[in-house]
């Protein structure tokens, strides 16, 4: 099967995450941690892109980040690869490390931005690691914290600050969240029981019954599955409507898809 080509965006932000082969650990002790953000400075230096978000979990990452004249993916050809061959290095091994292709989704505007950041903070509060944002080590939110956790200057922080009064958006990072900012969950639900949870929401029986409804109440509703984290792909098999149009319809990119004039 054919890869599909990647969302271009126009800001030249993306949200991207890489994750390690088989979902196997890829930062085994503090010092892998380390290494890793020291490396990510370095190429960092070389290629110019502004990061604005990170947080490293033990078997994936997430960056936010901005290119310039470098394009995304030969930052992480850089990344990826130098962290590869230090990670067999330690651990005696060949081999592949990180799964072959890295997702990337496009950042359209700036309140999708400041979303993917809390988002990507968030990543060790939703499975169980820490109980605030501040708890977990090694992510950028503590570079939010009035500069004081800015390691190795890595994050270019004035982008978002300037968006919030004195500290704001790091508490804002605290606030209960369904933001869903990548469509890579491993959702259990079948397509046939999202669409019974899609209908029950909209009170109607079938397919036809659906159809009959506005675009703006059907996006209504589409936007209550996305905050369940219902995959996007799979929204689009059950409701007919675009994939990419639902990734507008997830980032509030301004238009006539999310323009919603339909009220309940």
């Amino acid at each position: 099967m054919p890869r599909v080509a990647r969302d271009i965006s126009e800001t030249k932000i993306y949200h991207i995450m890489s994750r390690a082969l088989n979902k196997q650990t890829l930062y085994d002790d503090e010092q892998d941690f380390l290494y890793f953000l020291k490396l990510l400075k370095e190429v960092k230096n070389e290629t110019h892109f502004e990061l604005y978000a990170y947080c490293i979990m033990t078997n994936h990452y997430h960056l936010l980040l901005k290119e310039h004249d470098v394009k995304i993916s030969a930052i992480m050809n850089k990344i990826n690869s130098r962290y590869a061959n230090y990670y067999n290095l330690k651990n005696g091994r060949t081999g592949y490390v990180f799964n072959d292709r890295f997702h990337s989704e496009s950042v359209d505007n700036s309140s999708y931005l400041f979303r993917c950041a809390r988002y990507i903070h968030q990543n060790p509060v939703k499975v169980g690691l820490c109980d605030k944002t501040y708890n977990y080590k090694f992510s950028s939110i503590h570079a939010y914290r009035r500069q004081k956790g800015n390691y190795l200057k890595l994050v270019d922080t004035d982008f978002i600050n300037k968006n919030f009064k004195s500290n704001e958006f790091a508490s804002w990072n605290d606030l209960e969240s369904h933001d869903r900012c990548m469509d890579i969950a491993n959702n259990k639900l079948s397509d046939k029981e999202v669409t019974n949870i899609l209908y029950k929401l909209m009170k109607v029986d079938n397919k036809k019954e659906f159809l009959k409804k506005s675009e703006a109440e059907q996006m209504y509703y589409i936007i209550k599955l996305i905050d369940m984290s219902i995959p996007l792909k799979q929204l689009s098999r059950v409701t007919g409507h675009s994939y990419y149009k639902l990734q507008k319809l997830r980032r509030g990119k301004v238009g006539n898809v999310t323009k919603l004039t339909y009220k309940p």
